[in-house]
Formats: C-alpha cells, structure tokens, sequence
C-alpha cells in the first residue's frame, strides 16, 4: 500500500510541474536586442495580455496592431526602429498585437509591416515621456 501511495505521490508531483512548465512557456520574456534596448513582444493568450498589462509601466514605447475597420489583432508584425545615425535598434518579428520597448531618449523611426504594407512611424522619446502609437492594417 505504501508502495502504491509513494507512486501516486510521485505521478501527481510529475502532474503538477508538467501544468507549472506549460503554464511558464505561455509567459512572456523580456528580451534584449543586440543595440541593447529591452523589449517584450507577444500578447496572443489571456495570459499574456493581463502580463501586457502589468508590465506596461515598465516600457516608454507601446505598440499595438490591428486589422483596419474591425479593430481585430494582429500578429506577425516586422517591425525595424532605427535612429537618427540610422543604426537599428530593433529588429524583430512581433508574435502578437503588442511590442514594448524601452529606448534611451532620442529621435526613432519604426518601419512596421505586414504581408503587404509598411508604415512609417518617427517618434521621440525624452525623460519620462512615453509613445503609445497603434499601427492599423488593411486585410485581404
């Protein structure tokens, strides 16, 4: 009998730390571009937005895409933000409507894309300031 309870013991703590993990892989990481600038992007789940949500405070440039008219999300945005020597300071792919960055004060261009338009968006950052900017796109 003790023998059955410690197995069952064992397969309920396995249980446990396989939801914990899958649970985890669903969060959202802070990133760090090779500029050095921190990032996160995503925002797919209800997890990962409520995550959004609190991390906020901590990022002074928000953006957020979404389908033209409908206002819908979306997700696989390319989106590069150089500065004004136009070195980049990002480059990535966005796996969700959300991408939070934090950039030193200065004069940015983010080119944002889809599958079949970019955006040009030139924006300035100071102390305490904040750019919040939502980019919508034209489906097919």
């Amino acid at each position: 009998m003790n023998k059955k309870l410690t197995l069952s013991k064992i397969a309920l703590l396995i249980l446990i730390s396989s939801a914990s993990f899958a649970a985890d892989n669903h969060l959202v990481a802070k990133q760090t571009a090779p500029s050095g600038v921190t990032y996160i992007a995503g925002g797919v789940s209800e997890e990962q937005s409520q995550q959004f949500a609190q991390l906020k405070p901590q990022f002074n440039t928000q953006f957020t895409f979404a389908e033209q008219g409908s206002g819908a999300y979306l997700a696989d945005i390319k989106v590069n933000i150089v500065n004004t020597e136009n070195k980049t300071v990002l480059d990535t792919l966005v796996p969700g409507p959300f991408l939070y960055v934090n950039l030193p004060n200065g004069t940015y261009i983010a080119n944002v894309s889809d599958e079949n338009q970019t955006q040009r968006f030139k924006f300035k950052i100071a102390s305490g300031q904040k750019t919040v900017h939502s980019f919508y796109f034209k489906q097919p």
